[in-house]
């Protein structure tokens, strides 16, 4: 009978010495969750930059071509830039990118406005940018030239 006692004493202790996880378990499990984070927040960020690309075309097809029209419209000819983005800023039409850098008036030559689109807080590069706008069948885009990586020229028709 004495036998029997240091038999269930050694179950025991191997029980005790199973119980919770090895550190290797565990950090498996960890780099695992870590790569799914890390996955799932790499295509957000992507998403977003997507969006904001959405945007601009909207911008630069159909938001800003028909803001400088009712300029147009309400205040005759136009004949510098200055009093172009005077006059968009007196009807509240912001001049900022969709990351929300400054888009400047640059020029006026008759019916077409030259504005730059700064890239400057986003991974988006101008080239890419300027496929995106060149890849819309839009008749108020007149040209678009990627000056650098971060800037984008961009002459629009107003009607």
């Amino acid at each position: 009978m004495k036998k029997l006692p240091l038999i269930m004493n050694k179950q025991s202790l191997q029980q005790k010495r199973q119980q919770g996880f090895t550190i290797i378990e565990i950090s498996i499990a960890l780099f695992l969750g870590l790569l799914i984070v890390g996955a799932i927040v790499t295509s957000f960020g992507q998403n977003k930059e997507d969006t904001n690309i959405g945007i601009a075309k909207l911008f630069f097809a159909k938001n800003l071509p028909e803001a400088i029209t009712g300029v147009m419209m309400r205040e005759g000819s136009l004949t510098t830039a200055a009093a172009l983005t005077t006059s968009l800023g007196n009807r509240n039409f912001a001049l900022t990118t969709a990351w929300n850098d400054a888009v400047a008036v640059t020029g006026i030559s008759g019916n077409n406005v030259t504005l730059t689109y700064s890239l400057a807080s986003t991974t988006t590069t101008a080239a890419q940018l300027k496929v995106a706008i060149d890849s819309m069948s839009n008749s108020n885009i007149v040209s678009t030239t990627a000056t650098n990586a971060n800037l984008l020229t961009v002459v629009i028709r107003s009607n």
